[in-house]
């Protein structure tokens, strides 16, 4: 089973291949990958239909165009591949410092842009809130899809980030 971690950083996982920028860190600290690639470069050093996994955890926003970086990973997925993916929500403390955080202002975006780049599945979505007292509101607000998107057209507590995961159909 092929699994890729892209923007691996310091989450170096056995098993996997751990693709990076570089093998320093933003704050200069050496960190173990195995493909150095910027993931602004198509194409992506791998071959058709390569992996059966994929994770993005807090990559996504880094990529100047999404429509081709999903192109990229609809390209190497296989069928059945798994695809993880977290961002950043848009109107998050932790989205000041990101350049294209914008692309991902809505959810149904990045969903679109997968409808666009093959046969994807939705089967996961989920806002995440970092505070301990909001666990509560998460687990409500991630009970339904009709909350979560009440939760975003009237964003009362902003959540941190947004889950997708995604199966390769075909």
């Amino acid at each position: 089973m092929n699994k890729l971690n892209l923007g691996s950083g310091g989450d170096y996982r056995d098993g996997w291949i751990n693709l990076d920028l570089g093998s320093k860190d933003y704050n200069g600290k050496e960190i173990k990958i195995d493909v150095a690639h910027d993931l602004n470069n198509y194409p992506y050093p791998f071959e058709n239909s390569q992996f059966d996994e994929i994770i993005a955890i807090g990559i996504l926003e880094h990529i100047r165009d999404l429509e081709m970086g999903i192109a990229e990973l609809s390209r190497i997925s296989n069928t059945g591949c798994k695809i993880h993916i977290e961002v950043p929500y848009f109107l998050s403390y932790c989205s000041a410092s990101e350049m294209n955080i914008h692309k991902f202002s809505l959810h149904n975006n990045v969903l679109n842009v997968f409808s666009r780049h093959g046969r994807f599945k939705l089967t996961k979505i989920k806002f995440e809130y970092l505070n301990p007292f909001l666990k509560p509101i998460e687990f409500i607000v991630n009970s339904s899809s009709f909350l979560q998107n009440l939760c975003e057209r009237f964003p009362l507590i902003i959540p941190n980030g947004i889950i997708w995961e995604f199966e390769r159909q075909g």
